[in-house]
């Protein structure tokens, strides 16, 4: 595969791996094996939950959703906003390139694990 894969590519590969085991096992949603953005944000890069409501900002305690904004440039800095995103979509559109992902619903931002990214994930003994 040329070049092995960045620490946030491994997480990506990981983490849809176990979403789409978890609904092997039992799913109840058509989208649940997806891999949201927002999860990548607040999971790998530690971005702070969107509170209940309307109220934003660090200490919040309401899970990343995939049908509304959850991040503001204002409470993450407009710098590392864009350099996380550019970073995201980056790590994610190779992934894609190497057949591991695919990505899910354009408009909400997702990935689905591919059979030859489980079999990656299963390979490196990370889930």
């Amino acid at each position: 595969m040329g070049r092995g894969l960045s620490p946030l590519q491994l997480w990506i590969v990981n983490r849809a791996a176990e979403k789409k085991a978890a609904v092997v096992e039992g799913g109840r949603d058509r989208f649940e094996d997806v891999l949201d953005y927002s999860e990548i944000l607040v999971y790998y890069f530690e971005w702070p939950k969107r509170r209940a409501g309307w109220a934003w900002g660090p200490g919040a305690t309401v899970e990343p959703s995939r049908f509304s904004q959850n991040f503001r440039k204002d409470w993450v800095g407009e710098a590392e906003y864009g350099r996380v995103m550019a970073a995201l979509s980056r790590s994610v559109r190779r992934l894609e390139q190497r057949g591991l992902v695919e990505k899910a619903w354009n408009h909400f931002g997702g990935v689905r694990i591919t059979e030859l990214g489980k079999s990656l994930s299963v390979n490196t003994g990370s889930i």
